[in-house]
């Protein structure tokens, strides 16, 4: 649903687009003068609804059906005066997976702890960019089977037992909500979280005891916050995590055992560092599953030769846009995985026939923007 309406034309009737037959017209809206309702199936590969209207018209869905939908798109409106489960059921929608609601405006004051009643069924819930600044703490109360939550791009204040009623999400967006602090226990319930995404936020510090209630996470997103310290032990309580990207932060100091519980670890994106980094010398080491290391943009002056010591698995690997001058000639001896390796816009003088010799598997080798004037053959 969209109010106002951007690009449709005046029309007497609404649309209707469906499975069965792709366009059917519903009964005439009387004074309405812009009002559509289409069918669509470009939605994360799942039929939805949405309408468009040049007036906040939410009255007027007695006069359609929509047809067998699993999902529902509201744009630029207020929030209805009725319930979300009542909106559904007007629309004839029987069981409602994935909801969308962006309105672009402040509703803040509009937001009420009943809007989700008699949606049990919905899996995905998605509500950014609404001007939201305090949530009723019982607002996912109704959301029995939630499994993927956005509240992305609201300044938001959330309640400390919120999450509480959220114990089936599996996927979290906080993207730009003005988080400063997380305190302990504010993931409490979400006992299934396997993706979380923090990116774009006010953190300055990561704690011992900030994820300590999200022991099944597989992916975290720290980038783009102000963070300048980790403590060593932050991520310790998350065995199962494959992907973390610290893009984008202030690190002043990386402890060489900041991942050692993270066995799992997959990809790992630390690049663009605000501040020079230096990396401890086996800082990733004995990583058996680690494919892929994004460390470009971080003042990196050199690279110990143990830094990958044991970890056998590495296919891309990225170290551009530092200032190296030189790389130890045994740096990457046990990386016969290897396919992609970026060493652009460095400093470097040259590269040796020992260093490249077992990289057997190499594909793509970048080297441009150095002070190389011969290539071993």
């Amino acid at each position: 649903m969209q109010c106002p309406a951007r690009r449709i034309a005046p029309r007497s009737n609404s649309t209707i687009v469906n499975n069965n037959e792709r366009r059917k017209r519903a009964a005439p809206i009387e004074d309405v003068e812009e009002f559509s309702a289409d069918y669509e199936s470009d939605f994360d590969d799942e039929d939805h609804f949405t309408l468009l209207s040049k007036y906040k018209v939410y009255d007027v869905l007695d006069y359609i059906t929509s047809g067998n939908v699993s999902a529902i798109i509201v744009r630029d409106c207020i929030f209805p005066n009725i319930t979300f489960g009542e909106l559904s059921s007007k629309l004839g929608i029987t069981k409602l997976d994935n909801l969308t609601f962006q309105s672009f405006l402040h509703l803040n004051h509009t937001i009420r702890s009943d809007l989700f009643k008699d949606l049990k069924p919905l899996q995905k819930l998605s509500i950014p960019s609404n001007g939201l600044t305090n949530l009723p703490v019982h607002l996912l109360q109704p959301l029995e089977n939630l499994k993927v939550l956005e509240l992305r791009d609201n300044n938001l204040n959330i309640p400390d037992d919120f999450f509480l009623y959220a114990p089936k999400v599996e996927s979290l967006e906080l993207k730009k909500i003005g988080l400063s602090e997380i305190k302990p226990g504010f993931f409490g319930g979400l006992f299934e979280l396997k993706h979380l995404n923090l990116w774009n936020n006010n953190l300055v510090k990561i704690t011992y005891d900030m994820f300590l209630n999200v022991t099944n996470l597989e992916s975290l997103d720290l980038q783009s916050n102000q963070i300048v310290e980790i403590a060593p032990n932050a991520f310790y309580a998350l065995p199962n995590l494959k992907k973390i990207n610290l893009f984008n932060n202030s690190l002043d100091n990386i402890h060489v055992d900041l991942f050692r519980n993270n066995t799992e670890l997959e990809v790992l994106k630390l690049h663009g560092n605000r501040k020079p980094v230096i990396l401890p010398d086996t800082f990733l080491s004995n990583f058996k599953n680690l494919k892929e290391v994004y460390l470009m943009k971080n003042g990196l002056t050199n690279v110990s030769e143990k830094l990958f010591d044991g970890t056998t698995s590495l296919k891309n690997l990225s170290l551009a846009s530092n200032v190296l001058t030189d790389l130890p000639l045994t740096f990457l001896i046990n990386q016969t995985c290897l396919r992609s390796l970026d060493l652009s816009n460095n400093k470097l003088k040259n590269i040796s026939h020992e260093f490249l010799k077992n990289l057997k598997n190499l594909e793509i080798l970048k080297l441009q923007s150095n002070l190389i004037f011969e290539i071993p053959g």
